[in-house]
């Protein structure tokens, strides 16, 4: 038979990522002898794990399953602008600055990005930090405070790339295509968002899409590294 992996600190890797949940609750690991490298947490949270023995990295990227095409004419951008507004500070890490620099003293890198079916969220670090640099990207990701001044400079700072996208032919003319090729379907709009809606965002709105997309249900963690795994062979 072929070895059997097992993931003697799973459960601490759980732990460390404290997800957001009704009871606040901590998700719960299968036993580790049944652990594989795909699994879903009692909340419904997809993990991954990818063994990679060569560098003493570990990198962890949240997928949250809303995107452009998710989004209609009335909250377009909604799904860019979180992920701004997400860096921007939660009840135990209040700005931006605090969030970067507990990341960069770990020796770590940690970033955002949008895609047309998703927004991911990346961090980076060596493996003896994992579980707090989890345990920040989960804070991040359920326990944002969404301010006002958050939405505000979020608003700013989308406008302006939408406006710097539109300057480009080259991302004028691939959008127009895209409009053509996907027409009549939700990938037909998609981009940075519209600036009228960026602009006229609310603080409320946005804090109820926050809450209505970002749930461990509606995302995937990818782990990649060096974690701790036992190989055991269970014999011929």
């Amino acid at each position: 038979m072929a070895p059997i992996r097992r993931f003697p600190l799973a459960a601490a890797i759980a732990a460390s990522l404290v997800l957001w949940l009704p009871a606040a609750a901590l998700p719960a690991l299968p036993a580790s002898e049944n652990l594989t490298g795909y699994f879903t947490l009692d909340n419904g949270l997809d993990v991954r794990l990818l063994s990679e023995q060569a560098t003493p990295l570990v990198a962890a990227l949240l997928v949250v399953r809303t995107g452009y095409a998710s989004e209609d004419p009335s909250n377009s951008g909604y799904t860019h602008l979180l992920e701004h507004i997400l860096f921007a500070g939660t009840g135990t890490r209040a700005s931006k600055e605090i969030i970067f620099q507990e990341v960069q003293d770990l020796g770590g890198y940690l970033n955002g990005f949008t895609r047309d079916d998703y927004a991911g969220y990346l961090v980076v670090g060596h493996r003896d930090h994992l579980g707090r640099l989890l345990a920040l990207l989960s804070d991040m990701m359920f326990n944002s405070t969404v301010t006002e001044k958050a939405v505000d400079e979020a608003r700013q700072v989308v406008v302006e790339e939408i406006r710097q996208q539109k300057s480009r032919p080259d991302t004028r003319f691939r959008e127009m295509f895209q409009a053509l090729l996907y027409r009549g379907s939700s990938y037909e709009r998609t981009g940075l968002g519209n600036e009228l809606t960026v602009s006229s965002a609310s603080r409320d709105d946005l804090y109820r899409y926050y809450r209505r997309t970002y749930r461990p249900d509606n995302m995937v963690l990818l782990l990649a590294g060096v974690m701790p795994l036992q190989a055991q062979a269970t014999g011929a």
